[in-house]
């Protein structure tokens, strides 16, 4: 499934307001988790759970998914994500992924908004709409340097 929202809307504004309830929540257990856990969370990210992590795109995608087995729901969304992204690209148009909504398939006010059963589905969200900027190119390694051949 596909829902799609206004970035100017009410609806967008409502969401918005439940994403900062959530990445609050997040925050709070940033300290604790890096006490304990083998891969840190770094300052940068920190910073950007407290940011406005939607932004002014004029659309926000929502891909939706039924959980079942096997449990594939999440690499479905993937792939059609990927395939979103590629047709943007090609179409010059940005497309974010905001993957907070990942986590977000028990949230009773998001699930009401899209009409979804908490926790039946899996959701990933990506905002598409004119750049304003154009990032840098990726820094990637040679091909030989990320390549390993087994025999």
């Amino acid at each position: 499934q596909f829902v799609v929202v206004e970035g100017q809307s009410a609806t967008s504004a409502e969401i918005k307001k439940i994403v900062k309830n959530h990445t609050a929540k997040l925050v709070k257990f940033v300290p604790l988790y890096n006490l304990f856990a083998h891969y840190k969370i770094s300052p940068a990210f920190q910073k950007r759970l407290s940011s406005d992590l939607l932004g002014g795109a004029p659309f926000f995608v929502f891909v939706i998914e039924p959980k079942g087995f096997p449990p594939a729901a999440a690499q479905s969304i993937s792939h059609c994500l990927e395939n979103m992204w590629l047709k943007a690209t090609e179409l010059d148009l940005g497309f974010r992924l905001i993957s907070v909504f990942e986590t977000m398939n028990k949230n009773q006010k998001l699930c009401e908004i899209l009409s979804l059963e908490p926790g039946r589905y899996a959701i990933n969200c990506c905002a598409i709409g004119y750049p304003l900027a154009t990032p840098p190119n990726s820094v990637r390694p040679p091909l030989e340097e990320a390549t390993r051949w087994l025999k």
